[in-house]
């Protein structure tokens, strides 16, 4: 009831913005990160860290352009990050760190935003961390 509360308020006013924002963190969610994540186009927040999250993140993540902060930590996540990531230009943090990611990291990470908070930390990453200002140097 409050979602069609929330819907009907957007269609009223094209001047009135919601800002949603989803905490699913610690609620021992296990599974897969579903497809369908891709229709939740109005979220700013997304944040399922600390669940047994497995598989992968779901290409369908490009479709979550409004997207500030994407936390997906402390899950069970594996195989790669995808290229998708690369769409999400109003990204302000990712933190995918705590899971079990391997393959290297994608040039797709350069396309985010310039000061991107990015934490890849406590994963299988393989490989050189690309030059971009979003990483530290760490030489």
């Amino acid at each position: 009831m409050v979602w069609t509360k929330i819907c009907n308020l957007s269609n009223k006013s094209d001047n009135l913005q919601i800002h949603i924002t989803i905490d699913l963190s610690s609620n021992i969610l296990n599974g897969s990160i579903p497809r369908s994540v891709g229709n939740w186009t109005h979220i700013y927040n997304l944040n399922l860290r600390n669940n047994k999250l497995i598989h992968r993140i779901p290409s369908e993540i490009d479709k979550l352009v409004q997207l500030t902060e994407l936390d997906l930590s402390q899950n069970l996540i594996k195989e790669k990050i995808p290229s998708e990531v690369q769409s999400l230009q109003s990204l302000q943090k990712l933190n995918l760190s705590h899971n079990i990611l391997s393959d290297s990291i994608p040039d797709a990470i350069k396309s985010l935003p310039r000061g991107t908070d990015i934490d890849l930390s406590y994963n299988e990453l393989t490989g050189p961390i690309p030059t971009n200002t979003n990483f530290l140097d760490v030489s």
